[in-house]
């Protein structure tokens, strides 16, 4: 049985399966070309605009090699398009704070703490810009505000931590205390914030019985061990000391 084409021809798939063959080819070259035009097209809209996502991928490329200029100008772009993109307004700040501009970074910053307030990272990367565009005063009141109100380690953790950076260390060390004492000196962070604390002061009498605290804690620990090697003692089972914060001391 002989079944025409739309072109009239008659294809017999037995003895002109040659024929046909060729007849498949500029098809197959045609439909190849056509995904190679979509594929080229994905990347751009009308105009020639870059896709968003282009633009962001752009902007992390040149970040990631120190081009912090050519970032921030990448990241507006996107927000431009995409205003509500409050994680490129993250990327944005700190291109702006790597790149020495730390009020623009703030400025980004205070933005994204009004949308995301509890969002991983947010409180810590505006903080750092509070710290760096010479406003400790306003880092300190919000970082406390928030560690008085939620009365958790971490926030006590982070406010001692953002105040030994800016050098107020009388506030840190009790921001540490603090959280020493919520957290029962059940856990390794708020002691080793104490001895890291006291070993940058020079105080090594007391750096010692906190990093002795912390391998009361978690004896195995090599980090603690060689801390403890440093100021010249042996970290051996006996010389743990039971965390000031536990009642069972």
């Amino acid at each position: 049985m002989v079944i025409e084409s739309r072109l009239n021809l008659p294809i017999n798939p037995v003895s002109h399966r040659g024929f046909g063959d060729m007849q498949m080819m500029p098809i197959r070259v045609l439909s190849v070309s056509l995904m190679v035009v979509s594929l080229s097209l994905m990347g751009c809209q009308a105009g020639g605009q870059r896709a968003v996502h282009m633009v962001q991928k752009s902007g992390d490329d040149a970040y990631k090699i120190g081009q912090y200029e050519k970032a921030a100008t990448e990241y507006r772009e996107v927000l431009e398009r995409q205003p509500g993109y409050w994680w490129t307004r993250m990327d944005l700040a700190r291109a702006y704070l790597d790149g020495g501009n730390a009020a623009a970074a703030r400025e980004q910053m205070e933005i994204v703490y009004t949308i995301k307030p509890n969002e991983h990272g947010v409180l810590d990367l505006l903080a750092e810009t509070m710290i760096e565009s010479a406003d400790v005063e306003a880092m300190a009141g919000e970082l406390r505000r928030q560690a008085e109100e939620r009365q958790t380690v971490s926030d006590w953790l982070r406010f001692g931590a953002f105040m030994h950076k800016a050098n107020d260390n009388d506030e840190s060390e009790q921001a540490f205390l603090t959280a020493a004492r919520i957290d029962k000196g059940m856990t390794l962070g708020p002691q080793m914030a104490l001895a890291n604390l006291y070993r940058d002061l020079g105080d090594q009498a007391a750096a010692l019985d906190r990093y002795r605290m912390a391998l009361y804690i978690k004896p195995n620990d090599k980090k603690i061990q060689e801390q403890i090697r440093n100021f010249g003692e042996v970290p051996g089972p006996s010389y743990a000391l039971v965390p000031a914060e536990r009642g069972d001391r």
